[in-house]
């Protein structure tokens, strides 16, 4: 942080993903206020159609870069005891988004785990 704040003059804008992380990186690097713009992580919904129908199978959907930070780890596991409990027999798990070469091994565990073994 030390090296970036002392270039931070350097830069004529800023974006942050929230206010809190924008008033915090203007604290911490002594910047302007009005040189951090908060642009919100998401997707905009106004202009996406509802599907005419639920799909055949209940399913649950992931959309996020698959690294272990994200948490799809943790829904795997959600994904597996439910399939387990059978109270949701047809249930299926869609899984997209972006992964880098550091992903690959996490995301071969996780198929591997929803595949029932371990990934060696």
């Amino acid at each position: 942080m030390e090296g970036a704040a002392e270039r931070a003059n350097e830069i004529d804008s800023y974006i942050a993903v929230s206010e809190y992380y924008g008033r915090k990186m203007t604290q911490a690097m002594s910047i302007d206020p009005q040189r951090v713009h908060v642009v919100h992580n998401g997707i905009a919904i106004e202009d996406l159609n509802a599907a005419a129908s639920l799909p055949a199978q209940p399913t649950i959907g992931y959309l996020a870069r698959m690294t272990e930070g994200k948490g799809l780890h943790v829904l795997v596991d959600a994904f597996i005891k439910l399939k387990q409990d059978g109270r949701v027999p047809s249930l299926t798990l869609k899984v997209a988004g972006a992964r880098i070469r550091e992903d690959e091994k996490y995301v071969k565990q996780q198929q591997a785990k929803r595949r029932g073994r371990e990934s060696r």
